[in-house]
């Protein structure tokens, strides 16, 4: 008779199976004992490129911040060169409307950066201004034409929004003097803050990112890319107000109104001495960390 099959216990195959489930564990084990090192490379590496990231996106917002203060600067000290030079024109000094609104037009052309020049009598009532307003129109009681006119010296106003166009503006202004030496009027010069648009648009920054100018109180003087909609409100991230008004300038991290994190960079935009004005570049942290997020996603791939 033909010898009959051995039949294997199914606790045997039982066995089997386990043993190879606990080989298979044991592999996978030392696979990723293996792996390790490299893993944990690749996260020392992320980490250290978005240290080096931080770093350098908030350096970067901070130099831009530190240029667009330099650049008011140069604003400014140039209007204080013409408006010197326009305080000895005769059409000035004889306060003839006619020529001196003629004159103006052309400077204004020349410098469109300043958004308006006129001159005032030596009781205040402008006799000719580039920019549409009904006469009369006095500023005898603005601080920068007492302080031009009791100081024999250039001054600047503190920023303030205008009535007319919704802009905050800074007015400049220089002492006309008479053949004796005393003030009989004064020239004067406005900027607003729309040459921040261009400069916004020129600067290296990734999508979303935003500049804002504050003044002492947290209220928007300026927004890019919001405009006119955020003028004349608080900044909604008040800590961050906080934070700025304490430090004046420096580099930190935090989230806006939406929840979304952002870098901070902010340092003082100078006007006039009593002016506290700050201006702040933010940049979203995910389009700051895009990049290293990509070069480590691509070494986890490769080594998969």
């Amino acid at each position: 008779m033909p010898a009959q099959p051995k039949i294997i216990p199914s606790s045997v195959f039982g066995t089997l199976r386990a043993r190879l489930r606990s080989l298979r564990l044991r592999v996978i084990g030392l696979l990723i004992l293996a792996l390790l090192p490299a893993f944990a490379l690749m996260v020392f590496t992320a980490s250290e490129s978005r240290s080096r990231v931080v770093e350098e996106t908030q350096n970067n917002a901070l130099r831009l911040t530190e240029l667009a203060a330099a650049n008011q600067r140069q604003l400014i000290d140039g209007a204080r060169d013409i408006l010197i030079t326009l305080a000895q024109i005769p059409a000035i000094q004889s306060q003839d409307r006619a020529a001196c609104l003629f004159f103006l037009s052309n400077v204004l052309m020349q410098h469109p950066l300043y958004a308006n020049f006129g001159a005032a009598d030596g009781v205040g009532d402008v006799f000719c201004m580039t920019f549409p307003q009904r006469m009369p129109f006095n500023i005898a009681n603005e601080n920068y034409y007492q302080q031009s006119m009791t100081n024999r010296d250039f001054a600047i106003s503190e920023y303030q929004i205008s009535d007319t166009n919704s802009q905050a503006i800074i007015t400049l202004a220089y002492p006309v003097l008479d053949i004796f030496g005393e003030p009989q009027g004064i020239v004067f010069a406005t900027l607003d803050l729309r040459w921040l648009g261009p400069f916004m648009n020129a600067a290296p920054l990734s999508e979303d990112s935003t500049l804002r100018v504050i003044d002492r109180n947290g209220i928007i003087l300026a927004s890019y890319p919001d405009g006119e909609i955020e003028i004349g409100q608080s900044m909604p991230e008040s800590s961050i107000v906080r934070l700025i008004l304490d430090e004046n300038i420096g580099l930190t991290q935090g989230r806006d109104a939406n929840g979304i994190a952002r870098l901070y960079a902010y340092t003082p935009l100078h006007a006039g001495a009593d002016s506290d004005v700050y201006m702040i570049i933010s940049i979203p942290t995910e389009a700051a960390f895009a990049e290293s997020n990509r070069i480590l996603e691509r070494n986890l791939i490769a080594r998969l």
